[in-house]
């Protein structure tokens, strides 16, 4: 049911970890903090009959990247962690509201999920040109321990936030990538992931350029079929979804600056011998900041 909002919005962050181009190597120093937040709106809509049954969720995550280790072979170490979390929900009658710096919302029933989540921290390194991805450590194992029955449709709307900590060696969603040989306004280029559950199809186009930035505009396409089980129940979902956003590239550090991904979804939902149109909505905004040392 509401894994339609989660699978849309697993698809756009796949698209923001696709290469994209820029002018050169990255350029940062051991002891260096790059700091993400991700600002996430998402809606998730079933028609069941008559009754249209609506989860909304507002969430706003903070990503940690600490530079650990600059090589004179070209590679950086980075130390991932997440310190932050809020967010505010509401479905099926209900509302919650959370803040992992609140010492009582740490005592509810979505504190120890987070204690958990925010305990995690692992280690990449990266080539200079922010194409090779390679996890050296990570701190506990999985698969993770499920959420407290209260919470687990909030936390599976959160995952498309929590994704670079849960896959550790995900590309980090400050870096740029790279597509060598795109320099021209107008000029665009495709990535394919294709698997047995999913396909996306995204093409850029660089389409501003300045002196300290450049703006890349993207569209994808693409189609999930999954099955998953809530409360005991087996659901198998297909579904359809249209990708638009904006990536604004830093031309100094090679870094991203700031991102913009909407992704809609349409599709259907099968349980219990019965078939559902559901359709979702997921925008995240990213904003990143390298603080100094």
């Amino acid at each position: 049911m509401i894994r339609t909002v989660i699978f849309s919005c697993l698809l756009f962050i796949i698209a923001l970890s696709l290469p994209a181009q820029r002018d050169g190597n990255l350029t940062l120093k051991e002891g260096q903090v790059i700091q993400l937040q991700e600002e996430m709106t998402s809606n998730s809509f079933q028609t069941a009959g008559a009754q249209v049954i609506n989860f909304k969720l507002n969430a706003i995550l903070v990503h940690r990247y600490t530079v650990t280790g600059v090589t004179s072979i070209n590679t950086i170490t980075f130390r991932h962690e997440i310190p932050q979390l809020q967010f505010s929900f509401e479905g099926m009658g209900q509302k919650r509201n959370f803040d992992s710096r609140n010492e009582e919302d740490m005592k509810g029933p979505f504190g120890p999920y987070f204690a958990k989540i925010s305990s995690l921290s692992c280690s990449v390194i990266v080539d200079s040109s922010g194409k090779k991805i390679t996890p050296i450590s990570f701190d506990l194992p999985y698969p993770l321990p499920k959420p407290d029955e209260k919470v687990v449709i909030i936390a599976d709307m959160l995952k498309p936030l929590l994704q670079q900590t849960i896959y550790c060696g995900l590309t980090p969603g400050f870096l740029t990538g790279s597509s060598h040989g795109v320099s021209n306004l107008g000029s665009t280029w495709k990535e394919v992931i294709e698997n047995e559950n999913e396909s996306l199809t995204t093409t850029y186009t660089l389409s501003s350029l300045t002196d300290s930035t450049w703006l890349v505009n993207l569209v994808a396409t693409g189609t999930n079929n999954y099955v998953s089980e809530m409360m005991g129940r087996i659901t198998k979902t297909k579904l359809n979804n249209e990708c638009t956003g904006k990536i604004i590239f830093d031309r100094s550090s090679g870094l991203v600056s700031e991102k913009e991904i909407t992704t809609n979804s349409k599709g259907t939902t099968e349980a219990m011998g019965g078939t559902v149109p559901v359709n979702g909505k997921c925008t995240i905004v990213t904003k990143v900041n390298l603080l100094k040392q």
